[in-house]
């Protein structure tokens, strides 16, 4: 279909034309819903709230009703308590925070970068339309720009699904993720290379920028594959997730709860009073239920944002991209078909 051939044979049908530009994509859309999501996140801060509030309020109890086994009237004060309490928080905050700040620079760049592949795509079939699709063009160049827009649909799908399942899930019988993405690039190279030797390309300008844009939409595809494969070690997510469970379940509730009883004595005021005045309970269960919420939360989010091409809701929407191409493609090819004066009627 390169070939200089028979010049008056007519455009492929409009049917045949989105079919060639390949505006449905062939790969499943599984993305979990919000719902899930929230379902889960709600299931992990039971975990961690539920032991929490029991042993904070056993602490709280014993704090305030029971007294000393050395026959003291009240709990001995700990110097400092607060401070380490304070300084222990305030570093697992900083390490929840760094971890969340790079996991989401990481699905910003990803996003970004997935469209940027997809608008080099688009780039690419303008250039090509234009060059090839001029007042009174023969037929195989309208056909090789057509061929064209499906090997890009192709290219992208490839990239869609490495993306979304790993560079080496197999995408049919014969080759990988990443092998098709290759296959796909090395394609749509050899059809400009194909079309500039059958003189359908002109051998200036146009096949240099094709080039280019290739170049960058597969380096694109690139930086978002180390950005997939790039998480925190597992011994890293091991230690904060010790850190944030004891101090979210055991140190934070204890500290608080001898807290409380430390502020009434300074005051002078009987212990007894926290554990039988609801106030003081439920300022204690507050405190105890935010400090949980912040930590959980801001792991689960960063846990979540590892892999910004996953099929969880809070991913990058990789067939949102999709579907824009494909739609772009066959903008691109009727516009140019209709300027050239050669668009088929329904």
């Amino acid at each position: 279909m390169l070939s200089r051939g028979d010049d008056s044979a007519p455009p492929p049908p409009r049917g045949e034309r989105d079919r060639l530009v390949g505006r449905a994509s062939s790969i499943p859309r599984s993305r979990g819903s919000i719902r899930e999501m929230i379902a889960e996140w709600m299931v992990d801060f039971a975990a961690h709230a539920v032991p929490g509030v029991i042993l904070g309020l056993y602490a709280l109890r014993f704090y305030s009703v029971h007294a000393p086994s050395n026959g003291e009237t009240s709990w001995p004060t700990i110097p400092a308590v607060s401070m380490v309490v304070g300084t222990l928080g305030s570093a697992l905050s900083f390490l929840l925070v760094f971890w969340l700040s790079w996991t989401f620079a990481a699905w910003r760049a990803g996003r970004d970068q997935v469209g940027d592949a997809a608008s080099r795509l688009v780039q690419l079939s303008v250039l090509l339309h234009t060059g090839v699709v001029p007042s009174g063009a023969p037929a195989s160049g309208r056909a090789l720009a057509l061929e064209f827009d499906a090997a890009a649909a192709r290219y992208f799908d490839a990239i869609v699904y490495a993306l979304r399942y790993g560079s080496d899930a197999p995408l049919d019988r014969s080759a990988t993720a990443h092998g098709r993405v290759l296959a796909s690039h090395v394609e749509i190279v050899s059809r400009v290379r194909r079309g500039v030797e059958t003189g359908l390309l002109p051998k200036h300008a146009p096949p240099l920028d094709v080039y280019a844009h290739l170049s960058a939409c597969l380096l694109a595809y690139n930086a978002c594959l180390r950005k997939k494969t790039a998480r925190l070690p597992v011994a890293l997510q091991l230690l904060l997730w010790g850190l944030k469970t004891s101090y979210s379940v055991l140190i934070f509730p204890q500290a608080v709860a001898y807290l409380f009883i430390m502020a009434l004595k300074a005051d002078e005021v009987e212990a007894s009073i926290v554990w039988t005045t609801p106030v003081f309970v439920a300022a204690y269960l507050l405190a105890v239920v935010l400090n949980i919420l912040y930590f959980t939360g801001i792991y689960l989010v960063a846990k979540h944002l590892q892999d910004p091409f996953g099929a969880e809701a809070s991913d990058v929407d990789l067939h949102h991209f999709r579907a824009k191409l494909g739609a772009d493609l066959s903008a691109v090819s009727k516009a140019v078909a209709a300027d050239a004066g050669w668009l088929d009627s329904k």
